[in-house]
Formats: structure tokens, C-alpha cells, sequence
């Protein structure tokens, strides 16, 4: 097609204005492309640096539950009950093995089914889930919280994603779908936040007794969703302030915002429980299920932790 010169003035006078409507169809039986998928796909699969990775999905952080062959031996039988109640359905015995000669190490992964009464066996019908995925910044307007740390997210249709799904890159960073999922024509769209913790969040238990009164088990401080990678910032609104016991002045109440997939577990979580980040122990102070889906499947469980007294300055060791 040749290149379009303007001679005059009078050729560009209307060059701004808008196509006037019209009712009759551009062309009849109109058609997307064919392969407007399979293009997609394609892209996905070529090897495009810092932009286009492999993914482990994870729908439910506790659907299995990663050993060691010694470990595994240790766990009790009320042990594996609870990680059953807790969503565990699979335990991966990961295990490593070091050439002598070359310096190489192997990995291998066995799989074992866990059912309800606490006993497992080996099974071969568990397959990780693996995705392509494109990753892209976010050019935003301002930084708010940790808004820096989030990218856009798109992969195909192979695998169906969900809002608080966990993704783990092929170079090990780990990140969270915290966006809702959009469905385009070849592609599913949502945000990715790269996670900056993993945190015990843990509750004071009394002693569990059966109905005969014999311990089953000590109380004390336990996890109640261990090991849960989570994004957190600073609380960036305005926070409560109460007066400095002694001294003048007024002080904040150190409040952060902490955000982690919603599962199983992680909906057992309740006021007054704590957890360690850094070299601090907060609590939390308020839950809200606002990005949770209606139906309780999934989402991301919000949270606001207070920093309870004590912890070094640094925060760091």
C-alpha cells in the first residue's frame, strides 16, 4: 500500500474527525482468527528472556505437605490427622543425591496418598502443576504499599488459575495471583505480587485430652497455618495513635497489612493470633474476607497486625 503524502491543506481537514456510523456490518460472516490461541500459545513457548517462565500452580499451599524420609518417619499418626484436616492430601518425599565424581546433584520426589485416619501410601496418580507464564512490569502512577513488587500475569487456557493462587518461577521467586482473572480471547489475565515472608501464624492452645481424660496432647503456642508465604507493607492508611506511656508526644501502633492465599487452613486463622516477622511478633487485628470469591473456594485473606511490645531495632536477625 503506498504511503499517504498530503499535498494541501484542504486534504487534512477533516483527518481528525470521527467515521460516521453506520448499521450495515463491515463484512459479512466475520471470523476471529483461527489461530488466535495457538498464537498465543506459541509465544508463550518460545524462550523470551526476563518475560516469559515456567510456573509451578499451586490452588491450596497445604495440599501437600513436603517431607524428608527421616521426618516423615517422625511424624505421629494425630500428626498427619491434623494435616489432613487441614487440607494436606498429598506428601512429597523430596530426597537429593550427590555424584561423588562429578559433584552433581540428582533430586528425586516420591508421592504418597494421605487419608483421613493419618495413613498414606505411595501413589503415582499425583502430577504437579505446571504453567507457562508472561510477566511484564506495571508502570504505576505512584508507589502505595508494596505496589512495586506486583507485575502482570497472562498464560493460556492449558491450566484454569484462580485469584490467590500461589506460583512458583522456575528461578524460585514465589508469587501470588492477587488480582481478579480476566478471560480474553487467548489468554487468562490477572497481577502477580512477588511474596516477602513466610510466617508461622500461631495460637495458644490448652491441653487436649480424650473422653477418658488421657492427654492426647500438650497445650501451649502452635502453628495454625504453618509456613504461609504472605505479601506485607506498612498499614497505608491512618493509623490509630494513643498516648506515649511517660513521655510526651503521641506514637503509632505500628500497623501492617498482610495478605495470603485463602485455603483450608488459612481460614481457621482468628483474632488475637500471632506470628514472627523479622525480629518482631505481631497480632492480628483484623480479618477481612473482602477478596475472598462468594463462594468461599478461594481469594486472599486480608489482615492487619499490630506490633506486640519487645523485638530488637533492626528487625533483621
Amino acid at each position: 500500500m503506498a504511503k499517504v503524502v498530503w499535498d494541501r491543506k484542504t486534504d487534512i481537514k477533516n483527518a481528525r474527525n470521527p467515521i460516521p456510523f453506520t448499521p450495515k456490518p463491515s463484512k459479512e460472516n466475520f471470523k476471529p482468527p483461527a489461530r488466535i490461541e495457538t498464537d498465543f500459545q506459541r509465544l508463550l513457548n518460545h524462550d523470551v528472556p526476563h518475560v516469559n517462565w515456567t510456573f509451578e500452580l499451586i490452588h491450596n499451599w497445604y495440599y501437600v505437605n513436603t517431607q524428608t524420609a527421616e521426618s516423615l518417619q517422625r511424624l505421629t499418626v494425630y500428626e498427619r490427622r491434623k494435616m489432613y484436616d487441614g487440607g494436606c492430601r498429598i506428601i512429597r518425599v523430596h530426597t537429593e543425591e550427590t555424584d561423588p565424581e562429578t559433584g552433581k546433584v540428582t533430586t528425586h520426589n516420591t508421592y504418597y496418598a494421605l487419608a483421613e485416619n493419618g495413613s498414606y501410601e505411595e501413589t503415582t496418580d499425583y502430577e504437579p502443576e505446571y504453567i507457562r507464564g508472561q510477566q511484564t512490569s506495571i508502570d504505576w502512577k505512584s508507589k502505595i504499599g508494596n505496589s512495586d513488587m506486583s507485575t502482570n500475569f497472562k498464560t493460556d487456557y492449558t491450566h484454569k488459575i484462580e485469584k490467590g493462587d500461589y506460583a512458583i518461577r522456575e528461578d524460585g521467586m514465589l508469587y501470588m495471583l492477587n488480582w481478579n482473572i480476566t478471560l480474553h480471547a487467548n489468554n487468562q489475565a490477572t497481577q502477580s505480587v512477588e511474596c516477602n515472608g513466610i510466617v508461622d501464624i500461631t495460637r495458644e492452645f490448652p491441653d487436649e485430652t480424650d473422653e477418658k481424660g488421657m492427654l492426647i496432647a500438650e497445650g501451649g503456642r502452635k502453628p495454625v497455618a504453618a509456613g504461609i508465604p504472605i505479601s506485607h507493607a506498612e498499614y497505608a492508611g491512618r493509623p490509630d495513635y494513643s498516648g506515649a506511656s511517660g513521655q510526651a508526644g503521641m506514637h503509632p501502633d505500628h500497623l501492617i497489612t498482610v495478605y495470603c492465599q485463602w485455603n483450608p487452613t488459612t481460614r481457621k486463622i482468628r483474632l488475637d493470633d500471632q506470628f514472627i516477622l523479622g525480629d518482631f511478633t505481631y497480632k492480628i487485628m483484623n480479618i477481612s474476607l473482602a477478596e475472598v470469591m462468594v463462594d468461599k473456594d478461594n481469594g486472599i485473606l486480608t489482615l492487619n497486625a499490630k506490633r506486640v511490645a519487645g523485638g530488637s531495632v533492626d528487625g533483621n536477625e
